[in-house]
């Protein structure tokens, strides 16, 4: 299953605007297939929120999109603020497979590979 940058963003802001928390920026740096890895797309994102709402927010994600892998995440604070609930900035990085059609499309066979006969 292959999650679009699309579906996830929009995910994302719908769950951040729940949670009280700001999408900041989104970027995405594809990653182009090698002899050892499968195409990812890498998304970059950046929420400004409340640290409950901002975990609400990535909780809610990863839920909705299981095959989303966080890669990084850096939470800064805001300074010490009172009362508790502090203001943070978190960065976070998701691997993403690409669509299975456009230029990021995956291939778990060789170019030049010959299709296997059935085993009888």
């Amino acid at each position: 299953m292959s999650v679009s940058l699309d579906k996830l963003v929009q995910s994302l802001q719908d769950s951040a605007k729940a949670f009280d928390v700001n999408v900041k920026s989104v970027s995405g740096e594809p990653h182009a297939a090698t002899a050892r890895t499968l195409a990812t797309l890498d998304v970059n994102i950046t929420l400004h929120g409340s640290y409950p709402g901002i975990k609400a927010t990535l909780a809610e994600g990863l839920a909705r999109f299981p095959t989303a892998t966080p890669m990084r995440l850096r939470l800064k604070r805001d300074g010490l603020a009172l009362p508790p609930v502090e203001e943070a900035t978190a960065q976070v990085t998701f691997a993403l497979q690409p669509p299975s059609s456009g230029p990021l499309a995956c291939s778990l066979a060789a170019p030049d590979a010959q299709p296997r006969e059935a085993l009888k």
